[in-house]
């Protein structure tokens, strides 16, 4: 939940504590200009579960169940911090470590029944620290009618040592120092309002960062207005949840790549426990655990936001409102605390690189994306309708393109989802595109095979994308069959230890096979040490280790493996000694 740092702090401490009231610190006023007080005071101290390890000047909130922000105090050095809260209110108070944004502690705390003045505990502090943010969790996850009774009841059990909720809460307890002294500001809470209240995030909410973009067909960049979109790890997996419990509760242990840096701490602190706590979380949260990662693409240029998480790699999918299947992606690099990755378009030709290249390569993805981007920028699709009905599509600007072959791809692939968007045909797009691209032309067989599909409906997609490409390729002069089984390899060589380019070294491919071929095969680097191969009869439907030379009198000669996809443009550095 991305908590607002606007609210006021005033100076209306306990011996030094700073705290702060809901309207005013000061209360009314008796008859004899004595001070009445207004709020209930509550008095906590947030840690980090273990033991003596106060959390100093954490920053903490009052916020509403209606998700209004009510209040915000400040931690002394012990961690003790004093809030003030009206009457007859109840909610969570939520605290993160200074420096921190998104590594968040709660607990729920309830004023429904008390009077102003009081104080909250009677005798001793609220806590907030990682166990109590699973009690939190649970309670924002189950809405009871009796939150309160529900929050005694479940610290009831914890007493006991139910086995369920002790297999959770120790495992958020060895999870969360190791996030804090490690300085990863992970979403840790998962106790936020739904994507409905008033604290859900939306485009204004971008100061933090994220990735925003536009959803469009790519003909001419038609908006596909109230697009769902949602942020996953693995093209078509689950919808991400950001809070870091999920993936330790649903997994036994951390899996994420953003926390590999402490994964083997925890996970050897976890060992022999994963199987106690994947089956506490099945039971204790039976729908999983937080809200996923997605929103709606809204405005004249189907336009979103969302918040995806600092250094984890992924993919935005989006899809029309009523057409599931129809789906379209983006790959998502890594972002930086703060980092606003702006122009994540979600387009037929941003799937292209999502669903063939990044989905089978796997590796050094920022550059090989922006390799493709390079080689269709510019790239334009006209429509021709008649009687209302898309009967054509032409590549256009064709001079003005990079690679005319990868871009080939991306028109078909434009004209395949055009098609079936517009005429309203729920297909399973995904698969026809990496069907289009093993095959170089639209099968209507596996159309028809889609429910809603009929076999006259996918021959006519097939015939007007595969009449359009065919035409745009004799345009070009490409060959469609050659188009999808080349890959280039982009290389730069350099000195060991200097860095200094080298120009005029010899590339060569090591043991080429029939069919696959290098096209300019022995290339030398030019200038700035570079020189790109074009290797053709390369596999369609996976990967290719490919084994090149490099020599250069004076150095000795070098081989390196790497692996190629179709269409893609992969990015290789060779280092050579002498």
């Amino acid at each position: 939940m991305k908590l607002s740092r606007s609210s006021r702090v005033l100076a209306c401490g306990l011996s030094g504590i700073l705290g702060l009231a809901l309207w005013s610190c000061s209360g009314g006023e008796d008859s004899g200009g004595l001070q009445r007080p207004t709020t209930v005071t509550v008095v906590g101290k947030v840690d980090d579960g273990t033991s003596q390890s106060p959390i100093g000047y954490a920053i903490c909130h009052f916020v509403q169940s209606d998700g209004t922000q009510s209040a915000e105090a400040m931690a002394d050095g012990s961690g003790v911090f004093s809030i003030q809260v009206s009457p007859g209110l109840q909610g969570f108070l939520y605290c993160t470590p200074p420096g921190f944004l998104q590594l968040v502690l709660s607990t729920f705390v309830s004023t429904v029944g008390m009077t102003a003045g009081e104080t909250i505990p009677a005798t001793g502090r609220e806590e907030v620290s990682p166990r109590t943010t699973v009690i939190a969790t649970l309670i924002a996850q189950e809405q009871p009618a009796d939150p309160q009774a529900r929050k005694e009841t479940l610290f009831a059990a914890l007493a006991r040592g139910d086995p369920a909720l002790t297999a959770l809460v120790d495992a958020a307890v060895i999870l969360f120092p190791p996030l804090q002294k490690a300085g990863i500001d992970v979403s840790f809470d998962a106790s936020t309002a739904d994507a409905d209240s008033p604290d859900a995030v939306s485009a204004s909410d971008s100061a933090n960062g994220g990735a925003e973009g536009a959803v469009g067909d790519g003909a001419e960049f038609s908006p596909i207005p109230n697009a769902r979109c949602a942020f996953a790890l693995q093209l078509e997996g689950d919808v991400l949840v950001p809070s870091v419990l999920s993936d330790l509760f649903t997994h036994g242990r951390v899996t994420r790549q953003d926390l590999q840096v402490i994964a083997n701490q925890v996970n050897q602190a976890l060992a022999g426990r994963a199987t106690a706590i994947t089956t506490a979380f099945a039971r204790l949260f039976p729908t999983g655990l937080g809200h996923p990662l997605q929103t709606v693409a809204t405005g004249a240029d189907a336009r979103y936001f969302l918040l995806v998480p600092v250094g984890l790699p992924g993919f935005v999918r989006c899809t029309p409102p009523d057409s599931s299947q129809l789906v379209l992606a983006t790959f998502v690099r890594a972002r930086q605390a703060g980092e606003l990755l702006t122009g994540q378009d979600v387009t037929p030709a941003t799937t292209v690189f999502s669903a063939h290249i990044a989905t089978m390569l796997g590796e050094d993805l920022p550059t090989t994306q922006d390799n493709y981007v390079a080689d269709i920028t510019g790239l334009r699709v006209g429509v021709t309708q008649t009687h209302g009905e898309i009967t054509a599509f032409t590549m256009e600007n064709v001079a003005n393109l990079r690679d005319v072959g990868v871009s080939w791809v991306a028109f078909a692939a434009i004209s395949l989802y055009t098609t079936l968007w517009k005429r309203a045909l729920n297909a399973d797009y995904l698969s026809a595109l990496q069907g289009l691209i093993v095959q170089a032309n639209v099968d209507p067989v596996p159309l028809a095979v889609n429910p809603g599909v009929s076999r006259q409906q996918a021959e006519a997609v097939a015939a007007t994308v595969n009449d359009s490409i065919n035409a745009a390729a004799r345009q070009v002069g490409a060959n469609p069959q050659i188009v999808v089984s080349t890959a280039h390899l982009d290389v730069r060589v350099q000195a060991q230890g200097s860095g200094a380019s080298l120009p005029g070294v010899t590339l060569t491919l090591l043991e080429p096979g029939s069919p696959l071929q290098c096209v300019n095969c022995p290339a030398l680097t030019n200038q700035e040490g570079k020189a790109t191969l074009t290797l053709v009869g390369v596999p369609r439907d996976r990967t290719t280790a490919v084994t090149l030379r490099a020599s250069l009198a004076g150095f000795q000669d070098t081989a390196v493996t790497k692996t190629i996809v179709t269409v893609a443009k992969v990015h290789s550095n060779i280092t050579l000694s002498r």
